[in-house]
């Protein structure tokens, strides 16, 4: 039976040797605070002490039992366990860090998807070795001057896919995609218009292209290719071709026959008079007024002069939400016929705003609408008259 002591021991800092504590398995009864026990019950063989509302592990092992930690203004939390782990996690979506108790490491682990409010700046290199990278920001700037399509090794067989960059425009009426780059099939570099991805292969529309010079070492038109040397095609520039010059075109010694056929006379003579309905002759190109005017009988009229007597296009240039008007300077006076067609839906049909003619601006057009409008809903056509 154990001796009862009613009132504190004071050791005066000697030592307790060979001390037990109590050894029982289950927590002692109406506990007071600073009170120990140890715990000998099978897998536990803890030492507890009671800190004034519970009993806690007073080893080190009893690190094991805690479930959460929470840290204010530390720079660092330190874990030690032998079989728990401590887990710090963010909100959904963000970064989780666990530490491991079994290889003693901290593990930063994500979600399915991570969303980072913040910037991020990553001052080594950055590996992503998953399916798809999107990146959703308006303006990328990259230092390297060269990008490597393809993979990061030289590939050893042929995939059959094409090489570039694919990019996505709108042509006025719907969205579309286009390409720059490598088309395996023809071993050519290409550009397409309303183009196909077909597991990274293209089609579609061949581009245009507006450049300045081009250098290049031989010159195909469709399936010919062009075997004349740039000094050759030098002499097709629009000046009176000597016999020098036309043996070069035919390859042979020009004769008096084949210099007939390519004037249609019968002599070599110059051609100095003018041309009339039924006289071969000189002629003249007619000016934009000559051909307005519409009275000159021996000038001739080019393409871009008869064009001069009509102007078409499309308005309005944006959308309008309500009532408009569309002003047109044409340059053709007053006296011209102004015609509306709407091409908004399966058919073009043709439309009756009000119209307003002017001679301002050498010649202007008001169509009136009561209405809005989509963006290039209309079409005009305006001719002159005389």
């Amino acid at each position: 039976m154990a001796i009862k002591f009613l009132n504190d021991v004071d050791f005066v800092q000697n030592s307790l040797k060979k001390a037990v504590v109590e050894n029982i398995s289950t927590p002692p009864s109406n506990p007071v605070k600073g009170q120990l026990y140890f715990d000998n019950s099978n897998g536990d063989n803890n030492l507890y002490v009671y800190n004034g509302s519970s009993w806690i592990s007073a080893t080190q092992s009893t690190q094991d039992t805690f479930k959460t930690i929470a840290v204010t203004g530390q720079s660092s939390v330190v874990a030690d366990s032998s079989t728990d782990t401590v887990t710090l996690e963010g909100t959904s979506n963000e970064l989780e860090i666990t530490t491991s108790a079994a290889a003693d490491k901290i593990v930063f682990g994500l979600p399915s998807n991570v969303t980072i409010g913040n910037n991020l700046t990553v001052s080594g290199n950055l590996t992503v070795d998953g399916t798809t990278t999107t990146v959703n920001s308006t303006t990328v700037t990259v230092d390297d001057p060269v990008f490597t399509l393809g993979g990061d090794t030289a590939p050893s067989s042929d995939d059959n896919k094409d090489r570039g960059i694919e990019f996505r425009y709108h042509d006025g009426d719907s969205g579309n995609l286009g390409f720059f780059g490598w088309d395996d099939s023809t071993s050519r570099f290409t550009f397409l218009t309303s183009a196909t991805n077909s597991s990274e292969v293209f089609s579609g529309t061949k581009g245009n292209l507006d450049v300045g010079n081009i250098k290049a070492t031989s010159l195909t038109i469709g399936s010919t290719n062009i075997t004349a040397t740039a000094a050759e095609l030098n002499k097709l520039d629009g000046v009176t071709a000597s016999t020098a010059e036309l043996n070069i075109m035919d390859g042979v010694t020009a004769t008096t026959t084949e210099i007939n056929l390519l004037d249609g006379i019968t002599t070599f003579a110059p051609l100095t008079t003018g041309a009339t309905t039924t006289t071969k002759g000189v002629i003249e190109i007619a000016t934009t007024a000559e051909v307005r005017a519409g009275t000159d009988t021996t000038r001739s009229v080019s393409a871009a002069t008869l064009q001069s007597r009509f102007s078409t296009g499309t308005f309005p240039e944006d959308t309008e939400s309500a009532a408009f008007t569309e002003t047109i300077v044409h340059g053709m006076g007053s006296n011209v016929i102004a015609q509306v067609y709407d091409t908004s839906g399966d058919e073009t049909t043709q439309v009756f705003p009000e119209i307003r003619m002017t001679s301002g601006s050498s010649g202007t057009v008001k169509c009136i609408f009561g209405q809005g409008a989509s963006a290039s809903q209309y079409r005009y056509v305006i001719s002159l008259v005389d």
